[in-house]
Formats: structure tokens, sequence, C-alpha cells
């Protein structure tokens, strides 16, 4: 009885350690890991996806604000006082361009009197400006040398940040291929008593 009873045991142990699972269940945990990461991955790069030009355009304010504080305050250092449109978002904006030349070359109404300076119309009045990817700010004046401008543009939006030569900015808008400014757009929604 006792040799029967080692025999047991030692059959028993010996069954775990030999148990093992087969190649099918293998499969279909592994199919079931993928199935969840990409579920999880796609997730994530829907939320990247969804960046707005909205936000876009108030990250890259928020950098040149920065940078022309810097230059106000006397910093001598010029890459403080300099933003360079390529880099100076930190944040992920996938879907999002930014560019100092407009993807379209519509003048609207005004009457271009900028030359050699490029010319945007926007909400009736000309805007002229140097495109560059580099905005500089003037030591202690924080003024540019030239005034510049910023296209953020998506699939569907299209936005340009106004920089003047006293470092102030405005952000426009395209809509159906007239550029408008922001106060104007707002003017405009609250008489159509709508969003636009």
């Amino acid at each position: 009885m006792l040799q029967y009873s080692r025999n047991i045991k030692h059959r028993s142990s010996r069954a775990l350690f030999t148990k093992g699972y087969s190649l099918v269940e293998l499969m279909i945990v592994i199919t079931l890991i993928s199935l969840i990461l990409s579920a999880t991955l796609f997730q994530f790069k829907g939320s990247i996806l969804s960046v707005s030009p909205d936000t876009v355009a108030v990250d890259l304010a928020s950098a040149i604000n920065k940078a022309r504080e810097k230059a106000s305050s006397g910093v001598a250092d010029i890459n403080s006082r300099t933003i360079d449109i390529t880099k100076a978002l930190v944040k992920p904006h996938f879907g999002v361009t930014l560019s100092s030349t407009p993807t379209t070359t519509d003048n609207g109404n005004c009457n271009s009197n900028c030359y050699p300076q490029n010319s945007i119309c926007i909400s009736g009045q000309n805007f002229c400006y140097v495109p560059s990817n580099t905005i500089t700010f003037d030591r202690f004046s924080g003024y540019t040398q030239n005034p510049d401008i910023v296209f953020i543009t998506s699939s569907n939006r299209k936005l340009a940040l106004l920089i003047t030569r006293s470092g102030d900015y405005y952000i426009a808008e395209q809509i159906k291929g007239v550029w408008y400014s922001k106060t104007q757009l707002q003017n405009l929604n609250q008489s159509a008593g709508g969003k636009y």
C-alpha cells in the first residue's frame, strides 16, 4: 500500500510538470492579446489625430509670447528670442501643418501695395508680410524686423497667425476661400444666430 501511494504521488507530480499548453491554446492567447493591444493603440492614435488647428495656434502663440517676453526683458541669447515654426511646438500635432507660405494665393478684394513684401487680404484689409520660418524679436523692444505670418492647416480648416512688427499677433481663418479675422467671425456668428 505504501508503494502504491508513492506511485500515485510520483505520477501526479510528474503530470504537473509535463502538463503544458497546446499550440492552439497559445495561439488563441496571443491573438487575444494582440487584438486588445491594437484596439488600445487605435484609440490612442485617434486621439492624437484629433488635434485641432485652434489648439496648435494657441500653442504657437504661447511660444511666440514667451520669446517676445524674453526679448523685451533684454535676453542677449538670440536663440531664446527666435521662434522656428518648424520646431516651435513640443506637443504632437499630427494632421496639422505649419507653413510660412499660404496654400492658396487668393488676395481677396484688397489692392496689394506691399511690394516687395507678400500680402494677404484679411477682412478687406491688406496684411503685408515677409515669409520666413523663423521669427526673431529685437532685444528690449520686442519688435520683429518684419511682419510675419504662420499658416496652420488641417484637412478641413485653414488658420493664419498674423504677427505684426510690434510683436502683437492675431488669428484669421479662411472660409470658402476668403480670409476673416477672428473678431469679424465672432460678429458674423452673432448676427447669424449660431456657430459659424
